[in-house]
């Protein structure tokens, strides 16, 4: 009797262990994925590129992410020939540093796909990569974008 009760102290230690560790990195990633989160949310753009490439679009982008989900608003405009996009939803979702956004058109009743495009962010820079384009001039294939102090 003595063993086996020895035996069930040892088994709790263990399993109380795992349990611990188990909570200790569900917690630290759900505070780094809420920092992402933070980093993710707010107005973005690519206007004011002093000493660099002009740029051959503007974009203006205002998104919230939470929980990994992203929605907002984007604007774009052609420098050259003047063509623009405004006021379209963009919706998507985060996977760690790195999201990944559809633009929609809603007509009809009816939710159209425009385009699709990510937001990378690494060493403190954002890099925009449309995917799929339209027979369009309004985006850029790649561009920086910075985050803009909402205020």
């Amino acid at each position: 009797m003595k063993d086996l009760l020895e035996g069930l102290s040892y088994i709790i230690v263990i399993l109380g262990g795992i349990i611990s560790s188990i909570l200790y990195i569900k917690k630290f990633n759900a505070d780094k994925s809420s920092h992402l989160d933070n980093i993710f949310s707010g107005s973005f753009g690519n206007e004011g590129n002093v000493g660099g490439e002009t740029p051959s679009h503007y974009l203006e982008l205002k998104i919230m992410t939470k929980n990994g989900r992203v929605d907002g608003i984007l604007c774009s405009r052609n420098l050259t020939s003047g063509s623009y996009w405004n006021g379209l939803s963009v919706i998507g979702k985060r996977n760690r540093n790195k999201i990944s956004l559809d633009a929609i058109h809603i007509r009809g009743g009816k939710i159209n796909k425009m385009f699709s495009f990510t937001i990378a962010y690494k060493k403190g820079e954002f890099k925009w990569k449309t995917k799929s384009l339209l027979e369009n001039d309004c985006l850029p294939k790649n561009a920086v974008i910075w985050k803009f102090c909402d205020k």
